[in-house]
């Protein structure tokens, strides 16, 4: 579906979609990741909850500030040689 709007689309909306799709996906996966590790640890109550807001934080960031537009123009903010 991206190579359809490729050319339609600015490059900048397709860097947002794809950003906040693999922030989601990092994000959910601190979110299951976090009680697992936070129990593995020992912690409860307000300790592990914090621990799991810091895990899916921490995780979503990590995998959304990875992503470029993928178009491949040199013209492009986000293009990497």
């Amino acid at each position: 579906m991206e190579d359809e709007l490729n050319g339609v689309v600015p490059c900048s909306s397709l860097a947002v979609e794809s950003t906040i799709r693999v922030g989601t996906a990092g994000a959910l996966w601190g979110l299951c990741m976090g009680p697992y590790n936070s129990r593995k640890n020992g912690l409860s109550g307000v300790d592990h909850a914090a621990f799991v807001a810091k895990s899916v934080g921490k995780n979503g960031f990590q995998c959304a500030k990875q992503i470029d537009c993928g178009c491949g123009r040199r013209s492009c903010n986000c293009y990497k040689d």
